[in-house]
């Protein structure tokens, strides 16, 4: 699984002065993902997050730290590959999409 991040709490707060302007943030979407796994039980499952330009390396750390899910950031391929070799692409408000 892909999840396509993007600055959406960051950019709400610019543009709107409020960051759940649009009723969530890419943290809330990121909490729901996890939670989604780990009530799964399919621990073999990898997500794996493809952070927006603009993003941190070490944005999502406090979510995925002790996770029993794997969790990679991926910066390195292009959107290409990495859409490519993802079985589920997920995201809000990306271009990509």
């Amino acid at each position: 699984m892909l999840y396509l991040s993007q600055p959406i709490h960051s950019h709400a707060l610019r543009y709107h002065n409020d960051a759940y302007y649009w009723g969530y943030t890419e943290y809330e979407i990121m909490k729901d993902l996890l939670k989604v796994m780990d009530l799964g039980g399919n621990h073999s499952m990898e997500l794996k997050v493809r952070l927006h330009p603009a993003e941190r390396i070490n944005k999502y750390s406090a979510f995925i730290k002790n996770k029993a899910v794997s969790v990679t950031k991926t910066i390195d391929n292009s959107l290409v590959e990495d859409c490519a070799a993802s079985d589920v692409v997920i995201g809000s408000g990306s271009m990509a999409l």
